[in-house]
């Protein structure tokens, strides 16, 4: 092989590696928060709600080649969050298409008590680490673990709407309202 070769699949390899996630930005309302530093902290809930009081800012969809596959998604979404002046991801929803990744969570930041000022101690202990999949639902968990969307509330799936869906709708695996359909009625079975 020829050192031009050579350099044309180095080149070729960095340019496939930066050019291999992308992203797009929904904001959820009209409130601006001053960006922080690129590997500002985030506390990452994957398939839950925070544990403390929070109030959402955009939702990010990032696509993911498979060179760089999920965690590509993850950082891609950890540096919007960092961009748009959140300290919280949750609620991840993973698919795929084709090689591509797609990772879609909801960017947040802590309200109220929760928030943190910098410089300061945190007002409450830090929260328990999250089990990973592997490991077996703890007392009042929910078995089977609840789907992308969904989180467990007292050994019930929830749907992670925010705001909740009405009466007659559920959070769907977007995490988006939609009409519950009624049962189609039985069919009937021909008498002999």
């Amino acid at each position: 092989m020829t050192w031009l070769r050579i350099y044309a699949c180095f080149a070729t390899g960095i340019i496939l590696t930066v050019a291999c996630v992308t992203s797009e930005v929904s904001r959820l309302n009209d409130a601006t928060y001053p960006a922080k530093a690129e590997d500002c902290p985030i506390k990452i809930f994957p398939s839950t709600t925070p544990d403390y009081e929070w109030e959402d800012i955009a939702s990010v969809k990032a696509h993911c080649h498979g060179v760089v596959g999920r965690d590509g998604c993850v950082q891609e979404i950890r540096e919007k969050a960092c961009a748009l002046g959140g300290d919280t991801v949750y609620g991840f929803t993973d698919g795929e298409s084709g090689e591509v990744t797609i990772l879609i969570a909801t960017v947040a930041i802590k309200t109220g008590d929760a928030r943190e000022k910098i410089g300061e101690t945190p007002s409450k202990p830090p929260a328990a680490p999250e089990p990973s999949v592997a490991e077996p639902s703890v007392a009042g968990g929910c078995s089977p673990p609840c789907s992308p969307g969904y989180a467990c509330s007292d050994g019930t799936c929830m749907g992670l709407c925010n705001p909740p869906c009405p009466e007659g709708a559920r959070c769907n695996q977007q995490r988006m309202c939609e009409a519950i359909l009624p049962a189609p009625p039985p069919a009937e079975t021909p008498s002999p």
